[in-house]
């Protein structure tokens, strides 16, 4: 029990300053101290949110944790990419902060090569007798070639930065929770904090984008230019609003953590 405590302690003081920055909507008016460093944008926080000891003690912490994210969120878009037959490069965003990844258009070598890929692996599983992987494999073949044909893989590409961000999430959780081959204390503890820092991400920055209007406006100006952040662009092609983008990364976070809280009842029972 003290291990939960402490984790959860630990993971919402990461998530203050996190939490302020979202629900003020980085309105600049009266600020808190009225200078930037690079990369970190202190005069985002307003006046008065946050007294400013405090602020200046988890802040750092909050973007340590946000600069671990962005190593695995960028090379989730990339990897999408890659799988439709896009080379892409993540990278760190040395101007506005964060990440971004580059993408060069579709090669038909790539795509070539995917598709051969997948009927060596068929062959393979086919001469192993292995039906269940086979059936999985059709599948998923079938599921690429309709995103393909339907242009679906775009959108999906430009989720897979934030799905990355859940996969991670709901990865630490169950590891940090396993009872079968523990993990070393320290190891657990930093595990454990990490994925409920990221759970609390997860959560915040959607629920900011359906009931801060301000926020909705910031947040598709991130790059500074209109419309280049993530659920923006994921809502455009889709054609719904930015609230409705929102809605759907909650939902794909409740389902990817139900799957876990499955899985880690599961290995307790057993």
């Amino acid at each position: 029990m003290r291990f939960y405590i402490t984790s959860f302690l630990i993971a919402v003081v990461t998530l203050i300053s996190f939490a302020a920055v979202q629900f003020t909507g980085h309105i600049e008016t009266r600020f808190l101290i009225d200078w930037d460093l690079p990369g970190f944008p202190l005069t985002h926080i307003h006046k008065g949110i946050l007294p400013l000891p405090l602020y200046l003690l988890i802040y750092p912490l909050s973007e340590c944790f946000h600069y671990m994210t962005v190593t695995f969120h960028e090379p989730g878009h990339a990897l999408a990419y890659w799988l439709f037959g896009t080379p892409a490069l993540p990278v760190i965003d040395a101007v506005h902060g964060g990440g971004v990844t580059y993408s060069i258009g579709r090669s038909r070598a790539v795509l070539g090569f995917l598709y051969l890929l997948m009927a060596g692996g068929a062959w393979l599983l086919a001469h192993k007798q292995n039906w269940r992987g086979l059936a999985l494999l059709a599948v998923f073949a079938a599921l690429h070639i309709a995103l393909l044909l339907t242009g679906y893989d775009y959108p999906l590409a430009i989720f897979a930065g934030h799905g990355m961000e859940i996969a991670m999430c709901c990865w630490c959780i169950t590891r940090a929770t396993r009872v079968k081959n523990p993990l070393p204390k320290f190891e657990r503890y930093i595990t454990m904090i990490f994925g409920l820092h990221l759970m609390g991400r997860i959560i915040l920055l959607p629920l900011s984008l359906i009931l801060v209007d301000a926020r909705r406006v910031t947040y598709g100006m991130q790059k500074g230019t209109p419309g280049s952040a993530d659920l923006d662009k994921f809502a455009t092609e889709l054609g719904v609003p930015m609230e409705g983008a929102a809605w759907i990364m909650l939902a794909v976070f409740a389902i990817a953590m139900t799957v876990a809280a499955v899985i880690m009842t599961r290995r307790r029972a057993a």
